[in-house]
């Protein structure tokens, strides 16, 4: 995966999801495990592990990245009533974006 277009998508996805404007969130290309992400809830750090097939298929940057951004925000937004909320109002802004614009 192109490492500035991992970024950009990283970058784009981190600011648009609320819960994540703290997290510290990089891409591993060198880790062993492939095709997931770590995610520290205490320190607020993931780290998304490179992904070149995905359940067989080629997959995306694009599309791989905000699989696992989905999976950071999720659990960054559990445990408080307030992050859930955001969470779930981002989504929901996604969800009905095309409509809005």
């Amino acid at each position: 995966m192109n490492k500035r277009r991992v970024a950009t998508e990283i970058k784009r996805w981190k600011h648009f999801f609320e819960v994540l404007n703290d997290w510290d969130i990089i891409y591993d290309k060198n880790h062993k495990d492939k095709c997931q992400v770590s995610i520290n809830l205490k320190d607020k750090v993931a780290k998304i592990h490179d992904c070149k097939k995905w359940e067989g298929e080629k997959v995306s940057s694009e599309r791989y990245i905000f699989h696992e951004m989905l999976h950071i925000a999720y659990r960054a937004s559990k445990g408080s009533n307030k992050r859930e909320e955001e969470f779930i109002r981002d989504l929901c802004e996604l969800y009905y974006y095309d409509e809005d614009h």
